[in-house]
């Protein structure tokens, strides 16, 4: 029954990435958009998909400091392939939350830690989204004078609310408290299950109130340099094109995008990457046909990474329960 209902959702969210993709493409000529990536300048492409790679394994950085803090033995090296194989799993599971139990299963497996990995998963997930939502938000102000919808600014205000929440929670003893004592009043502990994985995750929580201020100062510069090497990477793709987009436009609109891909209704962001970058691209007087040029190079860089990850599959998943590197 679950795995009908899996499938299911997984056929239907395919079938709302291609129809979202069919419409763009029905509104804009495919022969106009090969027209405009004919003309790219592939140097660009290719510095865009180098930064791109390094930003990867500045991520798996910051990913490996909190697994080890968490006892996860995993290198450097080994979170750097997980990311890989996650993106190519990504490209055929609907969403984030598929691509986060590739994640999960892949941190979890060596050291049987799943409790540890979803919480080093979510701790990340946060960290790195409020980064995120704060360069996004200065950009806005920094941004080419253009008529911004005024939902934006509302929309990531709102958005960086509800993650410093959720920050606050996951590193606060307090909060962590008042969830152990809701769980006894509502009888939860009683549970066998719940109490062994809710004991799991509040030890793990523990982990991370321990976290010095340094230790959390470094874990938000490698956010903030992996946010400005993909918003590097927007640039250079956008340069390619000669579309005029300065740094602080490709900010918030990658803020935009990397918001829209939460939500589980694509798959890899196929169909909802160019139907958001056509809209969001008309005030700065770009064509429907260079938006959705820059969408494809976009997606050209997560193809670079699925075919990294499918080449590296196979060996991770053929020895299971050994280590990925020595």
């Amino acid at each position: 029954m679950v795995r009908s209902r899996t499938r299911r959702a997984l056929i239907l969210k395919w079938a709302l990435s291609l129809f979202l993709l069919a419409l763009v493409l029905i509104y804009v000529p495919l022969r106009d958009v090969g027209n405009v990536l004919a003309n790219a300048k592939p140097l660009w492409v290719a510095c865009g998909i180098a930064v791109l790679l390094i930003m990867r394994l500045t991520s798996a950085y910051r990913m490996y400091i909190i697994t080890h803090h968490q006892g996860i033995s995993l290198s450097i090296i080994d979170i750097f392939k997980i990311g890989f194989v996650t993106a190519f799993f990504g490209l055929f599971l609907p969403g984030y939350i598929a691509g986060g139990a590739i994640r999960w299963h892949m941190l979890s497996r060596k050291d049987k830690k799943g409790v540890e990995a979803i919480a080093s998963i979510a701790f990340d997930r946060v960290n790195d989204t409020i980064v995120l939502l704060l360069l996004g938000c200065i950009s806005l102000i920094a941004a080419s004078p253009i008529p911004i919808p005024p939902v934006v600014p509302w929309i990531l205000t709102a958005a960086l609310v509800a993650f410093l929440i959720l920050y606050v929670v996951l590193l606060s003893p307090q909060a962590t408290r008042l969830l152990v004592k809701i769980s006894t009043i509502l009888g939860l502990y009683q549970r066998p299950w719940f109490n062994k994985i809710f004991t799991g995750l509040t030890d793990s929580m523990a982990r991370f109130h321990q976290f010095s201020v340094l230790v959390q100062l470094k874990l938000w510069g490698l956010s903030l340099l992996c946010h400005v090497m993909g918003t590097l990477v927007f640039v250079l793709m956008a340069g390619a094109l000669e579309l005029g987009l300065s740094f602080a436009d490709c900010a918030w609109l990658r803020t935009i995008l990397h918001l829209l891909f939460l939500l589980p209704i694509s798959v890899s962001g196929i169909g909802v990457r160019e139907s958001a970058l056509v809209v969001l691209l008309a005030p700065f007087s770009i064509s429907s046909a260079q938006a959705v040029a820059c969408s494809f190079l976009l997606m050209a860089g997560l193809l670079v990474m699925v075919g990294i990850g499918g080449l590296l599959t196979p060996s991770m998943y053929l020895r299971p329960g050994k280590e990925t590197s020595k």
